[in-house]
């Protein structure tokens, strides 16, 4: 008998179930499947074998409706056990095939004929003349419904628990520390004996555990992230719509491999931190590090896909502080390096591997790591035979490979990788390479090595200049960096700087607005503490630093002769002269006053008045006298 296998989809349409059910059916063997090359998990497509599944199914999945089919509006047959279910189904074939038998044999002995062949092709359906007979008339009369066992199942879907007992057992059994059935049981039970009630048997406890829902199982024993990577529904990424393109966006993360390797004698785990095109899948740059990766890490990678691919339009970060550094994809920060290259930033869903389509190029790199001699798994009980024991016992027996034929091997890894042809969404079976090379919707952003120089550094937050400086939080091992130019600028203004991670003894100054100022050095003056001897030498170089400081200061101050204030006053008042009142209204204001007679007539008959001068000094002789 030829095997059929199908899709999960049309396993699920044949079965009216979701693909989850399906997938679920095949972990637990109740269906019969097999994993074929394809673009699922790990690379490989799960297959079901149709003539597993209920004959119902078979039926539907080939379009043929039985001479009898169960009423419209039953959902008896949903509600049946597997075992049920399985028997109704023996019992619907063996109907529908001595149906078709009939109309093709016309001898006598037509029943023991179709027996007999029947038994021949289904040796493990048990039926005889009787039974089958039974089960026509039953088929005839009630369709599918006719053909169900009712024998014990007048109490289906009861259960001997009470409420009050299946609260306590679901408190105990739901949660992540996961405990068994019978642990759950025995705490349930001594809860209850205290109350002095009896509980039912363990397997009534057992069968009620099974009835809970997988997704509510899913949720308090394996976490809400195993919850929503199996159960909750996820946005799929359309890589066929024309707005997504080569360099329309990057994403980047880091994975710690799966592979043990000898770093200068010490046996670790590396860190590989990639990124990848969303479009074409394509690893644009990458760097593998013997240590946790920081934002230092994080720079150089994205650094070495920007020599590669040019700058990209949008960036998708993982929420991680190293990605979240304020100089590199801050896009409220104007100094970051995100801002300089006018590049979008958006973050992924935190703990969602689904979030980020480059988790699948590290699963596909780590199925190619499974056949180094140095593979170690992804978990502890993964862990082979041959890699077990402590690090020091790996190192003495030379079990792990070098750090550097590590590197070597990624690298030519990650080129088979991005040559090799793909058959994901919108790959059309290409390679990454080529899918990359041909879907640019506008002309790659390059930049100059000098604009990378510059740019694709590090960069501190804004510190105000001192007069030993300028000291930075994010280089904590270097005191203080000095140079005349910086001292010039001002102290106390504002400034911040960039810096080469792999060389910091030499940073670059801007000011706030972001103008270059110079390049100060690490201030080896500073070196020296408390108890140790200053060499003439240094004195002599912060000698020579103050003679220049002040040189400085004192040319802003003006080598000329200072003019005399009285001139300069003297010449303004000059300037302004006497002012003019002939223009303003008058009027005799003394005759509307009374003033006394005598002055009064010696006011008439003077013409002019001039008042007399009088002599304010004081009389010095009296004081003197005074004094004494």
């Amino acid at each position: 008998m030829t095997e059929h296998y199908i899709s999960v989809i049309e396993a699920a349409f044949s079965l009216q179930v979701t693909e989850r059910a399906v997938r679920l059916a095949a972990e637990r063997n109740t269906i019969t499947y097999k994993y074929v090359d394809g673009t699922g998990r790990g690379g490989k497509q799960l297959r079901i074998l149709l003539e597993s599944l209920p004959q119902e199914a078979q039926y539907r999945y080939h379009g043929i409706t039985p001479d009898k089919p169960a009423p419209e509006n039953s959902n008896i047959y949903e509600s049946l056990s597997d075992k049920q279910r399985k028997r109704v189904d023996e019992k619907v074939l063996a109907v529908t095939e001595y149906t078709k038998f009939k109309r093709q044999y016309h001898k006598q002995g037509v029943t023991r004929e179709f027996l007999k062949r029947f038994a021949e092709e289904h040796p493990e359906i048990d039926v005889n003349m009787d039974k089958l007979e039974d089960w026509v008339n039953k088929y005839a009369a009630n369709g599918i419904e006719g053909l169900i066992d009712r024998r014990g199942r007048h109490n289906k879907g009861s259960s001997s628990l009470t409420e009050e007992m299946q609260d306590i057992f679901n408190k105990y059994y739901l949660t992540d520390k996961k405990p068994s059935i019978n642990q759950c049981y025995t705490a349930t039970r001594d809860y209850f004996k205290a109350k002095g009630v009896e509980v039912p048997s363990i397997s009534s406890f057992r069968r009620f555990a099974y009835s809970i829902p997988t997704d509510v199982i899913a949720l308090y024993r394996y976490g809400k992230k195993y919850y929503n990577d199996n159960f909750m529904p996820s946005i799929f990424t359309d890589y066929d719509n024309s707005s997504l393109y080569s360099n329309r966006e990057w994403i980047g993360d880091h994975h710690l491999c799966d592979v043990f390797v000898n770093h200068k004698g010490r046996i670790l785990r590396p860190w590989l931190s990639a990124w990848l095109d969303r479009k074409s899948r394509y690893v644009v740059g990458y760097v593998l590090n013997p240590c946790e990766p920081n934002a230092d890490i994080v720079l150089d990678s994205f650094a070495a896909a920007v020599k590669n691919c040019g700058v990209p339009d949008t960036i998708q970060i993982d929420n991680g502080k190293d990605y979240q550094a304020h100089d590199l994809f801050n896009a409220d920060n104007d100094y970051s390096l995100v801002s300089a290259l006018k590049a979008d930033v958006r973050t992924s869903t935190p703990y969602n591997a689904k979030a980020k389509s480059i988790e699948r190029f590290f699963r596909t790199f780590e199925s190619y790591n499974k056949m180094l001699p140095s593979y170690i798994g992804d978990r502890p009980e993964n862990r082979p035979t041959s890699m077990q024991g402590t690090n020091i016992m790996i190192e003495r027996e030379n079990k792990a490979m070098s750090f550097e034929e590590f590197k070597e091997y990624v690298a030519n890894l990650i080129n088979v990788y991005n040559n090799t042809p793909h058959s994901g969404d919108g790959m059309g079976n290409k390679s990454p390479c080529e899918v990359y090379c041909s879907s640019f919707a506008k002309p790659m952003r390059e930049l100059k090595e000098s604009a990378r120089r510059l740019l694709l550094r590090r960069t501190t937050r804004t510190v105000t200049i001192t007069k030993q400086g300028v000291k930075f939080a994010e280089l904590p091992n270097i005191k203080y960096y000095y140079s005349d130019e910086l001292l010039f600028y001002g102290i106390g203004k504002k400034v911040y700087a960039r810096y080469d991670t792999n060389d910091v003894t030499e940073i670059y100054i801007y000011a706030e607005t972001g103008e270059y100022i110079c390049t100060a050095k690490n201030d080896v003056l500073n070196v020296y503490g408390v108890g140790r001897e200053v060499s003439s030498q240094v004195i002599r170089e912060n000698n020579n630093r103050k003679k220049a400081l002040l040189k400085r200061t004192k040319s802003h101050y003006p080598n000329i002769e200072e003019p005399s204030i009285i001139e300069v006053v003297a010449r303004r008042s000059e300037a302004f002269g006497i002012p003019d009142f002939s223009k303003i209204p008058k009027t005799d204001y003394s005759k509307e006053i009374e003033m006394p007679n005598k002055q009064k007539e010696h006011t008439e008959e003077s013409e002019e008045f001039a008042y007399p001068e009088k002599d304010y000094r004081l009389n010095l002789g009296n004081i003197g006298k005074t004094a004494i």
